[in-house]
């Protein structure tokens, strides 16, 4: 069993348990039974690797998922002075990025999610040689400072119309100019539901058969939060910021929602990544935050998963103009029911919205006092039902 794994099992016992946590006992029960989970999934880890014994989860035997050595992958991004790139990357998945470029060899790249261009840099590096391939970055961002470092340190990797930068709206605006046959895909913009599930919904017509594609921030949700929930404020407080930065809302109450235990806020990618049908191309070392899908064939089969992810909890609404711009774009590529779908949930969760400002608003008005705390003895703190 391997860290991965260890998370994973974990988490599903916190979240399963998590109703008796108020009791004091079963609060302890349950302490004493994640550690020894913990201890026995690593006791377990380390009797494989003594005696050699595999499981069915062993990385040798695992249907579908290819785990990749980055260092021994062709990657050309030692050439780039990482300084100049103002990218929120580590060196570990530039590596994996640039060499899944040079290993697949796209001719038609499709970034979403530029931010400063620091990754638009890093796959224009890669693609130098081939002058056939090119990228076309979309940003929802329509500020000076997206696409900056390849502007402003890298503008020899853009000259001959290797890249072309589409910004200020969603990706469905631009798709079409762009037009279909894309065979790279890097995806990285607001890591909350549903922005990564739409942004795939909307790009998934235009793909090439067999595309890839690379999804950063995978495991946001545990490098960020952790199994520690004192990162809850951290967390919140991030992700205001995102939201505030790439759609201008002010009001963004409604997440205290998703961000009452911190971590779940941001399993959007790992979800997406997961869910994607095709062969998973995993980084080898532990806990990678990036990971790739080489899509298999006959997507369309899979439509009814892909929008059912817009059934999860969502972190941020989009404004009335994209949710237009969505439905219109929807409606030429998908059935009737599919579209269907995307109206419920943007419905339903307008009104969950709606009624947790209401209910914010509430709480503001009512002055709650304190009451003390009363000072339990040792076996009332052990048998609470007895008070």
């Amino acid at each position: 069993m391997n860290s991965l794994e260890v998370v994973l099992s974990l988490k599903i016992f916190d979240y399963l348990t998590k109703p008796t946590y108020h009791f004091s006992l079963c609060k302890h029960v349950r302490n004493a039974l994640k550690t020894g989970i913990f201890f026995f999934s690593c006791g377990m880890s380390v009797f494989k690797r003594v005696v050699g014994v595999g499981s069915i989860f062993s990385h040798e035997e695992e249907a579908g998922v290819e785990y990749v050595d980055v260092d021994k992958l062709d990657s050309n991004s030692d050439e780039l002075d990482g300084s100049k790139l103002e990218v929120f990357i580590a060196q570990q998945e530039v590596k994996f990025l640039s060499g899944l470029i040079r290993r697949y060899k796209p001719k038609k790249i499709l970034e979403v999610g530029v931010c400063n261009g620091g990754s638009s840099a890093v796959i224009l590096n890669s693609i130098k040689d081939d002058e056939e391939a090119k990228l076309c970055s979309i940003d929802i961002d329509a500020g000076e400072h997206v696409g900056r470092a390849v502007r402003k340190s890298f503008p020899e990797l853009a000259k001959g119309g290797k890249w072309r930068l589409f910004k200020g709206n969603i990706a469905a605006k631009f798709l079409v100019e762009i037009g279909d046959g894309i065979d790279f895909v890097f995806l990285d913009t607001l890591h909350v539901n549903p922005v990564e599930f739409l942004d795939f919904l909307m790009i998934l017509p235009y793909l090439k058969e067999g595309a890839v594609i690379v999804i950063h921030d995978v495991m946001l949700q545990h490098l960020v939060g952790g199994l520690d929930p004192k990162h809850a404020e951290y967390l919140r407080a991030m992700c205001k910021k995102f939201i505030q930065a790439y759609f201008g809302v002010t009001d963004v109450t409604s997440l205290q929602i998703q961000t009452k235990f911190g971590y779940p806020l941001l399993t959007t990618n790992c979800t997406l990544l997961w869910t994607i049908r095709g062969k998973n191309l995993i980084p080898s070392y532990d806990l990678p935050n990036i990971g790739a899908v080489k899509l298999e064939s006959g997507q369309r089969k899979y439509l009814w998963e892909y929008f059912n992810l817009l059934t999860l909890p969502w972190v941020y609404v989009p404004g009335d103009e994209h949710l237009q711009i969505m439905e219109k774009f929807l409606k030429k590529y998908y059935s009737q029911e599919l579209v269907a779908t995307f109206e419920d949930e943007v419905t339903y969760h307008k009104a969950v919205f709606a009624a947790t400002e209401k209910l914010e608003e509430r709480k503001d008005e009512v002055k709650t006092e304190e009451k003390p705390v009363e000072k339990k003895g040792f076996w009332r703190r052990l048998m609470p039902w007895l008070d």
